[in-house]
């Protein structure tokens, strides 16, 4: 797989940084793929991933798929995410966390 980093795709229209944001999930069978922001980086997952992170980091979880979640190192317990919005304001505990899971979903960490 080759590596790829997006830079500049969250402009002045909220609408195409959704849609930018989302085809991350497209791309990810095809590279290593993230997108860099002005305030963290969105990484798109469809398996067991593993971040390395800091204590008090800002951690979303943005569940496209549906899927069952469960995490390892993360403040809060993950509730069935069934909306976006579900599995935002979390906080890393370590220098690592880990997302459990078989279905899609992009993680944003803030810096």
């Amino acid at each position: 797989k080759k590596d790829m980093l997006i830079l500049g795709a969250t402009g002045k229209r909220e609408d195409h940084t959704l849609g930018n944001i989302s085809l991350l999930v497209e791309y990810m069978n095809q590279a290593e793929i993230e997108m860099v922001t002005d305030y963290g980086v969105f990484t798109p997952i469809s398996e067991d991933s593993e971040f390395e992170s800091y204590p008090g980091q800002q951690v979303s979880i943005f569940n496209l798929s549906g899927a069952v979640f469960s995490q390892e190192g993360l403040q809060y317990t993950l509730p069935p995410l069934n909306n976006w919005w579900q599995g935002t304001l979390n906080a890393s505990l370590s220098n690592r966390f880990i997302i459990h899971t078989t279905g899609r979903a992009i993680i944003f960490r803030a810096y």
